[in-house]
């Protein structure tokens, strides 16, 4: 018999996707007790986008990483009554994502799926793609939210 599912790590990346997918690990709680571990990835793009404005690499990831707080805090509270870890970690979204999975143990990656336009696909990828390439984790394709049920 399958081990039930205890470790899931989310991407969260606070769009329209980051409350369907705090819904879905809520129910998840509420089935299995599952353990979660959320990665919030700073991207290369946005370190160097900061980075005119900040003397050094570090300072503009210290930056990005002080501004998700408050977005942090919601999600906080929302998985309150749950086990949960959290990471805001610089680098390559899938692997990031990846590290921490592996690091952690998971059983499942929950990720938002965002239909990248023909240019972001074609020049840097999609990390639903990439975590589909480079796992053997089942790995979870959470919508945006449309307003319709």
């Amino acid at each position: 018999m399958e081990e039930p599912i205890q470790k899931i790590v989310a991407a969260i990346d606070f769009s329209n996707t980051t409350p369907k997918i705090i819904q879905l690990l809520l129910r998840f709680h509420a089935t299995f007790d599952a353990q979660f571990f959320l990665v919030h990835v700073i991207t290369d793009q946005v370190i160097q986008h900061l980075g005119q404005s900040f003397a050094t690499r570090e300072k503009a990831i210290e930056f990005a990483m002080e501004e998700t707080l408050p977005l942090w805090e919601k999600v906080k509270r929302e998985l309150s009554q749950t086990c949960f870890e959290v990471f805001t970690l610089p680098g390559i979204p899938h692997k990031v994502i990846l590290e921490v999975a592996e690091q952690k143990g998971a059983d499942l990656i929950v990720v938002g799926n965002h239909p990248p336009s023909r240019l972001q696909e074609i020049f840097i990828g999609s990390t639903a793609r990439n975590l589909l390439i480079n796992t053997s984790l089942p790995v979870l394709f959470v919508t945006p939210s449309t307003g319709k049920q």
